[in-house]
């Protein structure tokens, strides 16, 4: 009998046993890319099996190039104008290149321990610079901090090549936070 009972309860187990699935988040994120170039993001992500995350992203860049705050005194002003009567910078906001892209990441689980989880974060993603498409790949890790109430801390390491664009490497940080929406 106790045979009987221990090999019902291995063949069912299957149907009782399942894998952890998480919380959906809503995420927010910004930093900075080497270069000059301020990023930031908001994006809806799902945790499937195994801690394995899935995420649908908007995406906001800005270069804000080497060349629009040079000193006064340079003699090279292509990317600003001078007023002769004051010797004052104008500064254009119409300098910077402003990228838009929307994009799927897909973060596999690396390690996790408590209430620390460290993805691999790949992520594909297309949009505009404000004059012509480009498309984007990237790869990088991201570090996260459950806290009590549900709420996550996130540090992302972003490698990031862009085809079609003057900047076609970007390498950074952003940290940001994730808030959860339902537990499924």
């Amino acid at each position: 009998m106790k045979r009987l009972f221990i090999t019902l309860l291995i063949l069912s187990s299957h149907s009782l046993l399942k894998a952890q699935k998480g919380f959906n988040y809503l995420d927010v994120a910004g930093g900075t890319m080497i270069k000059n170039q301020l990023v930031s993001e908001i994006s809806y992500e799902w945790v499937g099996k195994y801690y394995s995350a899935h995420e649908v992203f908007l995406e906001y860049a800005i270069d804000k190039g080497d060349e629009i705050f040079k000193k006064q005194n340079d003699k090279d002003f292509s990317l600003q104008d001078t007023d002769n009567s004051t010797d004052t910078i104008i500064y254009n906001p119409n300098d910077h290149i402003r990228n838009f892209m929307v994009g799927y990441a897909y973060k596999p689980l690396i390690t996790r321990n408590k209430n620390v989880a460290l993805n691999l974060r790949t992520a594909g993603s297309t949009g505009t610079n404000e004059l012509d498409f480009i498309a984007s790949l990237s790869l990088g890790f991201e570090l996260n901090v459950t806290f009590s109430n549900g709420w996550v801390w996130t540090l992302r390491e972003k490698n990031q090549v862009v085809f079609y664009d003057p900047q076609s490497w970007r390498i950074g940080l952003l940290t940001g936070i994730k808030i959860p929406l339902t537990k499924d």
